[in-house]
């Protein structure tokens, strides 16, 4: 199928050209859509480096980061024509175009931490022909060996939360379509909004709360306007992959395909010893911000009062004529988290 069909507009002809094959002495020009600060960028600048390093600079890998060449919405399109030969950006973001990968990046309460994410989603993804079949229609793969993955979220707030109730009311950021159902169960307010807007929502008050792993919660120095922290626990939220265009990918030589593999395998580790830095880095800054950490009571009674956010999902897709490929991906998905 082609991005005309599923987007339902045309290829720019300068886009086009980008999209022929890639030679391997050219610069992969890699569109990165979170800031250049937080973890997940770091390990996208310290792949591009390694590439570099182990081809001894025959092939290179140039990282754009922070929404440089287009917003977190428009990167997925902007990979799939060509403009750029690969980027990351949140499936979640795109629930009609991906259906089914963007549950691995929205689903609350189903991954209990980055590990477990990193482990279960590359090998749910290479078991689950429907998802590869998502990407395929749009011109885009992962790149294989690496999913990168987001340490447990908890609230970073205006105000403390210290019980379950006290979060009735609460402004909460939220996105996709399961964020506002766990919010809405424990009677909090979902209010959509992107990373970008949330330091001068928590400012204005427009939002009360941001579920965040704390690394990431400093590195958009959140904790200036948001004095309160409480490890309401809703677990990982999944990831994404490192999208390449699959022209780009096949216009690669085998040995460059087998490098840009091995480096993104070995960036598991370093994403995962970059969260561990992040937050006890995040611990110390917080704490001489001014920041009270809050130990939360009523964690049991959360996850009680929260849907069952896969067999929700499962409906969901039923409903939108994929219950056969979702019901078998969720089998999976369980099996691979035991």
């Amino acid at each position: 199928m082609s991005f005309r069909k599923v987007f339902g507009f045309g290829i720019p002809f300068a886009l086009v050209a980008f999209a022929a094959p890639i030679a391997a002495q050219d610069t992969q020009r890699f569109a990165s859509f979170l800031p250049a600060a937080l973890p997940q960028t770091q390990v996208d600048q310290w792949f591009a480096d390694e590439v570099s390093k182990r081809s001894g600079g025959k092939l290179k890998v140039q990282v754009f980061a922070g929404g440089a060449l287009g917003k977190p919405t428009e990167l997925l399109k902007l990979v799939s024509e060509g403009g750029v030969q690969m980027a990351t950006t949140s499936p979640a973001y795109f629930p009609s175009q991906l259906p089914l990968l963007a549950a691995t990046n929205s689903l609350p309460l189903v991954f209990t931490d980055a590990a477990q994410a990193q482990r279960v989603i590359p090998a749910l993804y290479a078991d689950t022909p429907a998802l590869q079949a998502e990407l395929k229609q749009l011109g885009v793969r992962p790149v294989p060996g690496f999913w990168h993955t987001v340490d447990p979220y908890f609230m970073v707030c205006r105000t403390p939360i210290r019980t379950l109730a006290d979060m009735k009311g609460k402004k909460v950021r939220s996105y996709g379509d399961d964020v506002p159902k766990m919010l809405q169960s424990i009677g909090a307010v979902p209010v959509n909004l992107l990373p970008g807007d949330l330091y001068e929502s928590l400012q204005k008050g427009t939002v009360d709360c941001a579920p965040y792993s704390l690394g990431t919660a400093v590195s958009l120095k959140l904790h200036e306007v948001a004095k309160y922290v409480t490890f309401m626990n809703i677990g990982s939220p999944g990831g994404w992959p490192i999208f390449i265009n699959e022209k780009a990918w096949d216009g690669l030589s085998a040995d460059n395909k087998k490098l840009l593999t091995d480096v993104a395998t070995a960036a598991n580790k370093v994403e995962l010893d970059k969260f561990a830095e992040a937050d006890t880095e995040a611990r110390k800054v917080m704490k001489a911000a001014g920041v009270e950490f809050i130990e939360f009571p009523d964690q049991k009674k959360f996850e009680a009062a929260a849907p069952d956010f896969l067999a929700d999902w499962v409906a969901r897709m039923d409903k939108a004529g994929k219950g056969p490929e979702a019901t078998k991906m969720a089998q999976r998905w369980k099996e691979l988290s035991k």
